[in-house]
């Protein structure tokens, strides 16, 4: 059975300043789920993802971290599973993407912030959608570039985590 491992803690904000019309239902992001074997990030956590969606209507959707590359990972392994993701991905109650995988922004160029959007976008549309949203809330800053770049992947919705001091009343 899957047990949530944390509550998403996550705020979002549009780009402008002004909220944002995307809500954040669930995040697999926090330490104690990422820090478990990759053989149950891989296999048994996709695996009972899709059997949880599939058996609860009731549960809006599921945001994936803004990640796509466990989609490739999961289907190289367990092929047999792909329509089915599909199908929880297509009715939007798995929402992967924008990026390939999570980026420190500091440690990689623009060029390479990029690619990773148009690896993720590619894998999650081939998985039958891309979330238009900019899911990076467990960086330790961000690059000044990042909205135009999020903005040139037609992506107008920012979410974020740290850093969350006094401005959070100034920003609503």
């Amino acid at each position: 059975m899957l047990v949530p491992t944390c509550a998403a803690t996550s705020f979002i904000v549009g780009l402008a300043g002004r909220p944002a019309p995307l809500l954040v239902f669930a995040t697999p992001a926090c330490p104690s789920l990422l820090h478990l074997t990759s053989g149950f990030l891989l296999v048994q956590f996709p695996d009972e993802l899709i059997d949880v969606l599939e058996r609860e209507p009731g549960l809006p959707a599921f945001l994936l971290d803004g990640q796509a590359a466990i989609f490739e990972d999961y289907t190289e392994i367990r092929g047999d599973q792909r329509a089915r993701l599909k199908a929880v991905v297509e009715a939007g109650r798995l929402r992967p993407g924008p990026f390939f995988v999570q980026p420190d922004e500091f440690h990689v160029s623009g060029e390479a912030l990029v690619r990773n959007l148009l690896i993720g976008c590619r894998v999650s549309r081939e998985c039958g959608h891309v979330m238009r949203g900019g899911y990076l809330p467990d960086t330790f800053g961000h690059v000044h570039q990042l909205p135009q770049i999020l903005r040139g992947f037609g992506i107008d919705t920012f979410y974020a985590h740290r850093g969350r001091g006094q401005d959070v009343k100034a920003v609503g």
